[in-house]
């Protein structure tokens, strides 16, 4: 990597944009867009499927 094209306070900058927008999908991926029961479990029984 050059530190002439990727500056480190570039590359720190885009690294936090990232996760912002990790954190967002995970956020609708996890509680679908408003929904009131998680979509997701760590239980395999507890995973409910539903039809789209």
């Amino acid at each position: 990597m050059d530190i002439a094209v990727f500056p480190a306070l570039l590359l720190a900058n885009e690294y936090h944009q990232r996760w912002e927008i990790e954190n967002t999908i995970d956020e609708l991926k996890t509680h679908l867009n408003g929904r009131k029961t998680p979509i997701r479990s760590l239980k395999p029984r507890n995973v409910k499927l539903s039809a789209f």
